[in-house]
Parts: C-alpha cells; structure tokens; sequence
C-alpha cells in the first residue's frame, strides 16, 4: 500500500465511523469502530497523512506516536481508593484518566469541534520488521501479510 492509497483508506475509514442513521446514531456504534494503528519506517508520513485527512474532513484529530510514549500515556497512573463492598472497606486501585484521552476533551473544548479520532501510529527500526514483498508495506513477520492480506513465503 502506497502513501495515497494509505490516505484514502483512513478517510474512507473515518467517513464511515461518522456517518449517521436519520435518527443521528452512528451507522457503525462506537463500540463496534476500531482504532487506526499506523506503523512504518520513520519519515515515510503517517502523521501528515492523517492530519491531512481531518483538514479535509473538518474533524479533530490528536495523534500520538507511541514510540514516545509510555504505558502510564495510554492507561493513567495507579493510586488508591476506598470501596465500600457489603459493609466492609477496601483500598482499591484505580488508574486517573490517561493523557491520551483527557487530550481528547481539551482538544474538544480548544475547538468546539465534538468529533475526530484519534491516531496512533508506531515508526520502526527494528530488524524484525521488514518492508513486504507484496505491497511495499512494513509489519512485524507473519504469514499473510497484515496490509494486503497476501500470503507470503517466508
């Protein structure tokens, strides 16, 4: 998959999470939408490709490159709580919102603009990822390849 094939995958992608019913409910439930995980070499423009798509879709976007961020950026951190279950207390762990998602909310309040998605995308230096013969792609080893869906003789 080429860069322009890439870009028109993700905008056909994002138009379909956001198109509504007559009633104004997602065609595709949020809960049943998936996350877009882009990875490749570094350089190659994952990010301005999806920032080129919410420019023209008119939609927010935060993007993340995970590479340089850490659990605690995607899950909140740790601490402890009181919980009182049957009549008994206990000290619970709890995690505070992540920074990925409260970047969600200030970025709606930034803009006024309720919807967008967020981007996640991943470079790669490591030798286990390697470019696929099929489609000029880049992912970990398997054996069909996880862009194209082409069997790969490894």
């Amino acid at each position: 998959m080429n860069i322009q094939e890439a870009k028109e995958e993700i905008k056909r992608t994002v138009e379909a999470y956001h198109k509504r019913d007559e009633d104004g409910s997602y065609k595709i439930p949020v809960e049943k939408q998936r996350p877009l995980f882009l990875m490749g070499p570094p350089g190659i423009g994952k990010t301005a490709i999806v920032e080129q798509v919410a420019e023209e879709l008119g939609i927010n976007l935060i993007s993340y490159t995970i590479t340089h961020h850490t659990r605690q950026s995607a899950i909140g951190l740790p601490f402890i709580s009181k919980k009182i279950y049957g009549e008994k207390e206990y000290s619970v762990t709890e995690y505070t919102m992540s920074e990925i998602v409260a970047s969600v909310y200030e970025q709606i309040e930034r803009t006024g603009i309720e919807e967008g998605y967020c981007s996640l995308t991943k470079s790669m230096r490591s030798p286990k990822h390697f470019p696929r013969p099929c489609c000029n792609s880049y992912s970990i080893k398997p054996s069909v390849c996880t862009v194209c869906r082409k069997a790969l003789l490894l």
